[in-house]
């Protein structure tokens, strides 16, 4: 069906739903909320023309994601085995475990935090470090 079947108050309906769900994203992104991947409740336009020229209008709300706001992560700590979106300051002192992050990959992870990316060459390289230093499972 295309819109210029519809009325004029059909259409300014439209118009006036389209941007409160603008202005809502507008005005939480300035307050700061963070943006992350979660579903959401958004509407549903459904336009039904009547004889009368009055269109009958149903909201039905559907589930929407909205896109992880990307944060540049840096690898930080004296020894280099922090992982953080801001630069950090740790005591310098070495453990076995800090040479597992030189290879590692510092970046953003599902939860939206920065983080290590736990591959099996990290993981085995923590665990080994870790036995090493008598952390290991007993």
């Amino acid at each position: 069906m295309k819109l210029k079947e519809f009325s004029n108050k059909a259409k300014l309906i439209l118009i006036i739903v389209f941007l409160t769900g603008a202005g809502l994203m507008v005005f939480n992104s300035e307050r700061g909320v963070d943006v992350r991947i979660n579903p959401i409740q958004s509407p549903q336009l459904t336009l039904t023309p009547a004889l009368s020229e009055s269109p009958h209008v149903s909201v039905e709300p559907t589930e929407t994601l909205l896109p992880i706001t990307k944060k540049e992560c840096l690898v930080t700590g004296c020894s280099g085995q922090i992982c953080s979106d801001e630069k950090v300051t740790t005591t310098c002192e070495f453990k076995e475990e800090y040479a597992c992050y030189r290879t590692a990959k510092c970046e953003q992870q599902e939860d939206g935090k920065c983080g290590w990316t736990p591959t099996e060459e990290l993981v085995a390289c923590l665990v080994s470090a870790w036995e090493k230093e008598g952390l290991g499972a007993q």
